[in-house]
């Protein structure tokens, strides 16, 4: 295990809103760290709108990002040796306002949720990490007891569980349940899974046999156990994410490494810790995200990294007590939405990441 953040990492990538969508950024950025100074040093930017999102290949020195914008974009880029970006294909979700990317159980496909258009996507890779054209568009239809956030469909994220793929929509209160086959078409596995009216399930993480997702609309965490016969999802605990009463409080990002669950709430700006004892959820603590509108996390070894989208920071939160997360490095890093932490010690041509845009890898 590292003793410190910036140990054991290679590369920093980092994604956020440029000027199209009001932010600061200059687009993708490469960061290095160094870590006896307890910095880290910019050595590439590329220029691409609001790359709100960033998911690496796990064996190949490719990232792929997310153009939030209307019309969406998504993008795929290789990583020198020298941390230079090399940009491969860009090219339209056939959405709008992409703000998720994930890819297949085999890397093979690259999977868009387009969250202004209620959609998703799907794009294959090929062997030089360039993206064909979108191989399928499934648009999803209904709308949310919320007026102004669920008059629609609005995609938040593609979770990969098993052969599913878990959508969360934000704008139906449900998570669709498809399938992707080789060739990129969608179909429906099963019905959705459907959640409290004006919850708004933004993000989710699966830990043993539980679903947890974060709720933007309610500022709570929704459990569920599969069932029996492992077909559907039994709901079993909400939690909220904030003791806040402040408004706006929308949980965003969510992490988990099997024992500890940490979530995002924007308004508040904290981090809420829970312990996960292999049957239900048990509140930990409240914490200072240490910035401005935490968006997404990454969570490496015991360091949760948070995405301060409205300071510009990067912060890092030492989890080795759940209980207590105790703040231990700054970065600058303008409208960051997401940090992906690229590994050292191995060539990149074969690297994996780690804490990939907010989800544990």
């Amino acid at each position: 295990m590292t003793t410190f953040p910036l140990e054991g990492v290679e590369r920093l990538v980092i994604g956020g809103y440029t000027q199209e969508m009001g932010g600061s950024a200059a687009g993708l950025v490469v960061q290095v760290p160094d870590q006896a100074r307890r910095s880290a040093a910019t050595v590439s930017v590329i220029d691409t709108p609001s790359p709100s999102y960033v998911v690496a290949h796990p064996s190949r020195p490719w990232v792929f990002t997310a153009g939030e914008g209307s019309p969406a974009m998504v993008a795929s880029l290789r990583i020198e040796e020298s941390g230079q970006l090399v940009e491969l294909s860009r090219v339209a979700t056939g959405g709008d306002f992409a703000c998720h990317l994930a890819l297949s159980a085999d890397a093979r496909l690259l999977l868009a949720s387009n969250y202004g258009s209620g959609s998703v996507s799907s794009f294959a890779i090929d062997g030089d990490g360039a993206l064909s054209g979108p191989l399928d568009l499934l648009s999803f239809t209904g709308s949310g007891a919320d007026p102004e956030r669920q008059d629609a469909p609005h995609a938040h994220q593609a979770l990969v569980v098993d052969d599913e793929i878990l959508v969360c929509d934000l704008g139906t209160d449900r998570i669709h349940r498809l399938r992707v086959d080789g060739s990129g078409r969608f179909s429906r596995a099963a019905e959705p899974i459907h959640l409290p009216a004006g919850a708004g399930p933004r993000h989710a993480v699966v830990i043993e046999d539980r679903l947890v997702v974060a709720c933007e609309l309610n500022s709570e965490l929704w459990v569920a156990r599969r069932d029996v016969d492992g077909v559907g999802w039994v709901e079993t605990q909400r939690l909220t994410t904030t003791r806040s009463n402040q408004k706006p409080r929308q949980p965003s990002g969510i992490v988990t490494d099997g024992r500890t669950v940490a979530v995002a709430t924007r308004g508040p700006d904290t981090i809420t810790t829970y312990a996960f004892d292999g049957d239900v959820l048990h509140p930990l603590t409240e914490v200072a995200s240490g910035g401005a509108w935490p968006r997404a996390l990454a969570l490496r070894d015991r360091w949760l990294w948070v995405a301060n989208q409205n300071d510009g920071t990067l912060t890092v939160l030492d989890l080795s007590d759940p209980a207590a997360p105790t703040p231990v490095l700054e970065l600058s890093a303008p409208s960051a939405t997401c940090v992906v932490l690229l590994p050292e010690a191995v060539p990149l041509t074969d690297v994996a990441a780690s804490g990939v845009g907010g989800e544990i890898a």
